[in-house]
């Protein structure tokens, strides 16, 4: 099991801030509730305004899934990855840029992998470990 939530560190409804020297002051907050599930957050800095999906996309009863609330990390990853292949379709082409397409697939990758396997176990769109 990985890392988890220290009791205390986090609050209902807490926000959290990260500073990040690329673009300014990058503002991240990540929100959960009294079960210390993610229930949200959002991400800003100049030219980015992320709000994160607010809790489970599973309805009750069922295993169809609501349409999302909000962004999802697979969803900022081909935001950044589209960004580097229009640049690498460009005068600006750079390796460094196709590196960083590939590490992009391939973390896509993994967060498909996972999305599978929760959806293998019935709990994809749930608070459920």
């Amino acid at each position: 099991m990985g890392p988890s939530l220290e009791e205390g560190t986090y609050q209902t409804g807490a926000r959290f801030y990260t500073y990040y020297g690329v673009n300014g002051v990058f503002d991240a907050s990540n929100v959960v509730d009294e079960d210390y599930n993610p229930t949200g957050g959002s991400v800003k800095s100049t030219g980015v305004d992320i709000r994160w999906q607010n809790g489970p996309r599973g309805q009750e009863g069922t295993d169809e899934l609501a349409a999302p609330n909000g962004a999802f990390v697979e969803d900022v990853l081909y935001a950044a990855m589209q960004r580097l292949e229009f640049f690498n379709k460009s005068k600006y082409y750079d390796r460094g840029n196709s590196i960083a397409i590939t590490k992009i697939q391939e973390a896509m990758q993994a967060m498909k992998h996972r999305s599978v396997e929760r959806s293998a176990r019935g709990v994809e769109g749930k608070h459920t470990v």
